[in-house]
């Protein structure tokens, strides 16, 4: 199962490769007309200000070493979020005039295929956070039939807040993101001691317990990544994008194995069941789960800067994992009820506080992307990232203290036998061997 899951997120990584751009010394590419109505207008990109002054800056060049005889003249465009749902209903080329637009400036294109002139502004908002919205047109009418036909714009766009890289809703992920790392380095060193005081204890580590230590290790891997790239991120503004997506693949692995994990347990692995191969689905469903996971994180990172687009989990992606969710945890709940009525009496206690916590995993994503739609846009980020890094590392603390205790698991499931069928040497070799 673990094989599969990395060949998925090596493909995944590969394709992320060529997509992924978040950073807020941003680049990409537009296609813009000077004829096509529907392509005079084009979202480039947003930012979050804090309260205070903040500022931007935008390039423009042909793509790709095209080159026309004239040099054209676009706009670059500036909303506010309180107007940007207005201004996406009306006619491309009114959005300006009608939104309205905070701020509308000349953006200089070469016509031989080099960078034009820097174009800069200032935002300032002296009540609350704002984001702003940044888009090209061509629409002026003195101007557009010097864009002749259909072309591609390459574009660069810096933006800061204050001289800081973050976006106001990113401001508080770096130091956020290292306190949860070393928090979760110092339940990692517990945990290995405890793992091998358990071991030593009771003469060796069931195979639960080697699986949620690859859950465990697959979270932290993916928070050093994270931190490393927003540590160089709020230096340049770019980070390294590579490590921002090994994160979020690594992070989306340690998911799937506990959850993989969980639902093995509720189907009665280590209670009824001495092996995994006795459980039947868990290793193809782990499989379809680790697929469709991988998929939604690369069309999340594919449309990581689009405008409706607030935190890692957003739109359609989001409802698709909201959706997966719940369908798991309508199956960790069925498994339950039936391990239940399957163990009797002796595993009623252990089942019915498992099916607890479990439901609290499970349900966490689902009320969390709830939730955060009723907060301001700059909000919804940093709750969405800061309550699922808790919940995970929150489910990890209960399963570690789940497995190397001798609690009511331990009475009920193959660890408390003196044969452990399934066992791992996930420790060290105890003496005796």
């Amino acid at each position: 199962m673990m094989v599969c899951i990395q060949q998925v997120a090596v493909g995944i990584f590969l394709f992320l490769q060529v997509f992924s751009i978040e950073a807020k010394l941003q680049t990409g590419s537009v296609v813009l007309s000077g004829t096509d109505p529907e392509l005079k207008w084009e979202y480039v990109s947003k930012f979050g200000y804090g309260v205070g002054a903040g500022d931007y800056s935008m390039r423009v060049r042909l793509h790709d070493g095209q080159k026309k005889t004239k040099h054209a003249r676009l706009s670059l465009e500036v909303f506010l979020d309180e107007d940007w749902d207005s201004v996406q209903s009306l006619p491309r080329c009114q959005r300006a005039q009608e939104g309205p637009a905070r701020a509308v400036k000349p953006l200089m294109l070469p016509g031989n295929g080099k960078w034009g002139k820097l174009t800069t502004g200032n935002v300032y908002q002296s009540i609350r956070p704002h984001i702003w919205y940044f888009a090209f047109s061509n629409c002026d009418a003195k101007f557009a039939h010097l864009l002749n036909g259909t072309v591609v714009i390459d574009y660069e766009i810096r933006a800061q807040d204050g001289g800081s890289e973050f976006s106001v809703e990113m401001q508080y992920m770096f130091p956020m993101s290292v306190g949860a790392l070393l928090i979760f380095s110092v339940f990692l060193l517990h945990f290995a001691m405890r793992c091998h005081v358990f071991r030593r204890s009771v003469g060796s580590i069931h195979l639960v317990v080697g699986i949620l230590a690859a859950a465990i290790l697959l979270q932290f891997a993916g928070q050093v990544f994270e931190v490393v790239h927003l540590c160089r991120f709020k230096d340049d503004g770019v980070g390294v994008e590579s490590f921002d997506v090994l994160a979020q693949i690594l992070l989306m692995m340690s998911q799937v194995v506990q959850t993989t994990l969980l639902i093995s347990i509720a189907l009665g692995y280590t209670l009824l069941h001495a092996t995994v191969d006795e459980v039947g689905l868990v290793k193809p469903a782990a499989l379809a789960i680790s697929v469709i996971h991988a998929a939604l994180v690369a069309i999340g990172k594919f449309h990581g800067n689009s405008a409706f687009k607030y935190h890692e989990n957003e739109g359609v992606v989001g409802w698709a994992l909201l959706t997966l969710r719940c369908g798991m945890y309508m199956w960790f709940v069925m498994a339950v009820n039936k391990s239940q009525q399957k163990g009797g009496f002796r595993l009623q206690a252990f089942l019915l506080q498992f099916r607890t916590a479990g439901s609290i995993y499970f349900l966490a994503y689902p009320v969390l992307f709830v939730i955060v739609q009723v907060f301001a846009p700059y909000l919804q980020h940093p709750i969405m990232q800061t309550g699922l890094l808790t919940m995970q590392t929150a489910s990890h603390f209960w399963l570690a203290s789940l497995f190397l205790s001798r609690g009511d698991y331990f009475k009920a499931s193959v660890l408390g036998s003196s044969a452990l069928p399934g066992g791992s040497s996930f420790c060290l070799p105890s003496k005796e061997s």
